[in-house]
């Protein structure tokens, strides 16, 4: 795997997150990633996130562990996450780790049921 730069593209859809996922999710650019969700973590909700992974480009045992930490700090907080777009050999890699039994997987965002421009519903953050 070459080093490709990383890019995640975050916007907030009522109570959701989602993050554009572009390029290749490795070792290398993982840190990237958590960069780009830091400010998630500040909100004093629960996270509600979905990972649009349709362009990315490969993924690696490092990559992996990126997701599987997001999972872990959005569930711990009540949140949930949401993965979008998984092809590939990160499809393979997700069902050969029994992880794609942990977190729903769509196809596209236009099937994520729960996001607000799908008709879900649109939630009122909680005061802190």
């Amino acid at each position: 795997m070459k080093n490709d730069p990383l890019q995640v593209l975050v916007r907030s859809e009522g109570p959701w997150t989602v993050a554009e996922v572009v390029g290749e999710l490795s070792y290398a650019n993982a840190a990237r990633l958590r960069a780009a969700l830091a400010a998630v973590w500040e909100l004093p909700r629960p996270q509600q996130l979905v990972l649009e992974l349709s362009q990315v480009g490969a993924c690696d045992s490092g990559g992996m562990a990126a997701v599987l930490a997001l999972f872990r700090r959005v569930t711990v907080r009540g949140g949930s996450l949401v993965l979008v777009g998984t092809h590939g050999p990160m499809l393979e890699l997700l069902k050969r780790t029994r992880t794609s039994a942990l977190m729903p997987m769509y196809d596209t965002l236009s099937q994520v049921p729960a996001l607000p421009s799908n008709g879900g519903p649109r939630l009122t953050p909680q005061p802190a």
